[in-house]
């Protein structure tokens, strides 16, 4: 199983290698605006703010969104999906192949993030000392960009496989992910009481721990069990739609 989920990755990294002159040039601008630019305006004050968590959490899971939507749509559009459903490769390690090759893109580019932004203000503002991430910044940041590079690539992989193109496939996904990205603010809005609620809790853990950091460091473990069980969910209804039989029969829709 395992060999069977490299050969679907490195198939899916050689295709991405092939055509993704617009993707490299993507990742260059985001490194360098991102890891390099904005970091050198913030000084070292970049280390201990909120902005690599906001950076490096969302818009790596947003660079991929167009691989996810081609992950099936594309293969069906381009008359490839037969040949890769009629090969030996089993169900499970194509699927999981695909979902991982994109996360695992996305993540990279969350750490190639944090790692060149340390840098370039570490030699900006070299004071004889070597700077770095607080823990919570550093772990809340790489575990967020897994989970919501997980979120994006469960949503988008459970899209494409019903898409018939990959156009359709992307606008849909944005659309879903607009749903999801505003699901809390209208729930908030339609709910006072768990406005109310939220505020509260807010003001006591704010007085209880004195800083947004320890709000922080306190929220994160929720906010992670929520992504874990949404991308749970998705993936659970992605391999449930996942039959070779089917796939091969229908032209998506």
């Amino acid at each position: 199983m395992i060999r069977d989920l490299a050969t679907v990755i490195w198939k899916e990294y050689r295709e991405f290698a092939r055509g993704a002159g617009k993707g490299r040039l993507g990742t260059l601008i985001f490194v360098g605006v991102f890891g390099v630019l904005f970091p050198l305006q913030e000084g070292l004050d970049w280390f201990t703010g909120p902005l690599p968590l906001v950076y490096f959490c969302l818009l790596p899971a947003t660079m991929v969104m167009g691989w996810v939507a081609d992950s099936f749509a594309g293969e069906r559009e381009r008359h490839t999906l037969e040949t890769l459903l009629a090969s030996r490769l089993p169900d499970g390690a194509i699927l999981w192949g695909k979902v991982l090759a994109l996360v695992l893109y996305s993540w990279a580019i969350s750490i190639l993030g944090l790692l060149s932004s340390a840098l370039a203000v570490n030699i900006a503002s070299w004071d004889g000392r070597v700077h770095f991430y607080p823990s919570y910044i550093l772990l809340g940041t790489l575990s967020l960009s897994l989970l919501l590079a997980g979120l994006t690539t469960a949503l988008g992989v459970l899209i494409s496989l019903r898409a018939a193109t990959v156009r359709q496939a992307a606008q849909r996904l944005s659309l879903g992910i607009l749903v999801v990205g505003w699901m809390p603010f209208v729930v908030l809005s339609a709910f006072p009481g768990a406005r109310e609620a939220l505020a509260r809790w807010l003001d006591e853990a704010t007085r209880e721990v004195g800083s947004p950091q320890g709000v922080f460091i306190r929220a994160l473990p929720l906010g992670l069990l929520f992504l874990l069980l949404v991308d749970g969910t998705l993936l659970a209804m992605a391999r449930a739609r996942f039959h070779r039989s089917r796939l091969i029969l229908e032209k998506g829709r």
